[in-house]
C-alpha cells in the first residue's frame, strides 16, 4: 500500500492527512507511543481530545477506535523502541484492522 505509507505527505505544507490511511496511522501510533508510558493518561487525554471536537461522528469514532488500537499495541510492548511501535502500527494497517475511512466507521 504505498500511498498508505506513513509520512507520504506528511512533509507537504498544508498537506496534512486527514481521514485517510495515513491519519489512521498517525493516530494509532501516537497513542502506542503514549500508552507505553501510561495507558490511562493516553486514553483520557486521546479520548477527551477527540470527543470535544466538533467533527462529524464518523471522524471522531474513526479516530477513536485507531487511539484504542495504538493505546492496546503501545501497553503490550511497553519497552518496544519508537522503530518496532512504528513497524507493529503499520502491520496492523497492513491487515486492515485500522479504520482508514470514515465511512467505514459508518459502517461498524
Amino acid at each position: 500500500m504505498p500511498e498508505c505509507a506513513p509520512g507520504n505527505g506528511y512533509a507537504r505544507a498544508n498537506k496534512r492527512p486527514h481521514n485517510d490511511c495515513r491519519d489512521a496511522f498517525r493516530h494509532a501510533y501516537w497513542s502506542a507511543l503514549m500508552a507505553q508510558r501510561d495507558e490511562e493518561d493516553a486514553a483520557m487525554l486521546g479520548d477527551a481530545y477527540e470527543r470535544s471536537s466538533k467533527g462529524p461522528y464518523a471522524e471522531v469514532y474513526m479516530d477513536l477506535y485507531n487511539n484504542r488500537v495504538g493505546r492496546r499495541i503501545g501497553s503490550a510492548n511497553k519497552d518496544a523502541s519508537g522503530e518496532q511501535i512504528f513497524d507493529l502500527v503499520a502491520d496492523e494497517l497492513e491487515k486492515r484492522r485500522l479504520i482508514t475511512s470514515p465511512f467505514q466507521a459508518v459502517k461498524r
